[in-house]
């Protein structure tokens, strides 16, 4: 899911759900439009609710998924800075050059389990190094440097933990679907009533898109328009480079 997530281009991300949700809602425009002479009292009441309630619930779905993309974004975030600090006692170059690497690089499943590797292989030699220090030279106090490996450790999973497991792709189908009916219950029901034309059901169609589309691009932690910002790594190679 990560691969297919990073492979996508940001502008499609955005695109093809859009053009979806304006489709169906400018074809049930004009169904509704063509259904407008055999109308009836009831039939308009009926379609009125059910828009109400199919609007509601995409209410609610955005609202759901928003939530849970805000929290993983921000759990992202301050992976970020919480390694850089713990990386700033080790003092390691390498390893911030490759956190670096890892930003920079094309994104995609091959290059993002290399760059996991790498950092796993750094860890297990930095420990080995610290455990060979300590049994050689038993005086010197090495707990810091310690303490602060163990943290970057954990903290490498945790940040891995938030890149591997964004929102389910299945719920965004979900939302994408319930988008697509919702948007095009709304036409349907603007092409019943004959007094407006397609504007307001595509300005709607358009609004939809375009939020779900926000959720899924900061779903997207190094790829889209929105991004985790990675300046405290870049300012701890700099640091270490002084």
């Amino acid at each position: 899911m990560l691969a297919k997530l990073y492979a996508v281009n940001p502008w499609v991300a955005y695109g093809v759900p859009m053009l979806a949700i304006l489709a169906a809602a400018e074809l049930d425009r004009r169904v509704g439009a063509a259904r407008r002479r055999h109308r009836g009292a009831s039939m308009s009441a009926e379609i009125t609710t059910l828009q109400a309630s199919m609007l509601a619930l995409l209410a609610l779905m955005i609202g759901f998924t928003f939530a849970m993309t805000l929290t993983l974004f921000e759990t992202r975030k301050q992976a970020v800075l919480n390694e850089a600090n713990a990386i700033r006692t080790i003092a390691l170059r390498e390893y911030v050059q490759l956190r670096i690497d890892v930003f920079r690089e094309p994104q995609d499943q091959v290059s993002f389990e290399a760059a996991t590797r790498r950092s796993d292989d750094l860890q297990a030699q930095l420990w080995r190094q610290a455990v060979e220090v300590n049994a050689a030279n038993p005086q010197l106090n090495i707990v810091l440097f310690v303490q602060s490996l163990n943290q970057a450790i954990d903290l490498q999973q945790t940040r891995l933990f938030a890149a591997r497991n964004g929102v389910p792709g299945a719920l965004f189908l979900l939302l994408y679907a319930i988008a697509v009916v919702a948007v095009g219950f709304s036409g349907f029901a603007v092409g019943l009533e004959g007094k407006q034309g397609p504007i307001p059901a595509a300005i709607l169609g358009a609004l939809v898109a375009s939020v779900i589309g926000l959720i899924a691009d900061i779903d997207r932690p190094r790829s889209g328009f929105i991004t985790i910002n990675q300046q405290p790594i870049f300012d701890l190679q700099a640091s270490l480079a002084s």
